[in-house]
């Protein structure tokens, strides 16, 4: 079953909450956000009682959200956040060791550079798995699609960026190399 969430718009400085929201929603687990969000947005796009413009925005939004790319860079966030969400805590305590504080700080730079961009591959795919799997779970609930309809979205498996091609100018015969 899927839990009720709500929005809530984030300052540039509250950090805490960001790695919260991260976590919320790019966690592979029963907890995860990811699937409301998407529903929502569906939901959204079928809802000719909203303005064109709400809906229009909601079909680009669903299409990032739907991005394996997307993903990819919420997990990356979620894996920086877990090592720099305690350094943040620790560095807004009452109690703050100067000396502690400059270790921590000092030691984010190593552990975020262990980070593992197949692991971070590897847990995208799991959550894309797990997301598809929810939405095709909530298909099944015959309260919900007789009200919205079955939801026909689902998370890309793969990566669908294409790698950009260089572009080289063709030397010819009895040209200077620009050397």
């Amino acid at each position: 079953m899927l839990r009720q969430g709500f929005l809530v718009k984030l300052g540039k400085t509250r950090w805490w909450a960001k790695a919260r929201a991260c976590n919320r929603i790019f966690t592979d687990d029963e907890k995860s956000l990811l699937p409301v969000v998407i529903i929502a947005l569906e939901i959204i796009i079928r809802d000719f009682n909203l303005p064109a413009r709400s809906r229009s925005k909601a079909v680009g939004d669903l299409k990032k959200w739907l991005s394996f790319d997307t993903l990819a860079v919420g997990v990356l966030f979620n894996s920086i956040f877990t090592f720099t969400g305690p350094v943040s805590d620790y560095l807004q305590t009452q109690q703050l060791d100067h000396v502690q504080a400059a270790r921590l700080t000092t030691q984010l730079i190593p552990d975020i550079s262990s980070i593992n961009m197949d692991d971070i591959l590897a847990k995208d795919k799991q959550l894309a798995e797990h997301t598809n799997a929810k939405l095709a779970e909530v298909n099944l609930m015959e309260e919900f699609t007789s009200q919205f309809g079955e939801i026909d979205s689902k998370v890309e498996l793969e990566s669908s960026a294409q790698t950009k091609r260089v572009s080289t100018v063709p030397q010819r015969l009895g040209e200077l190399n620009g050397k």
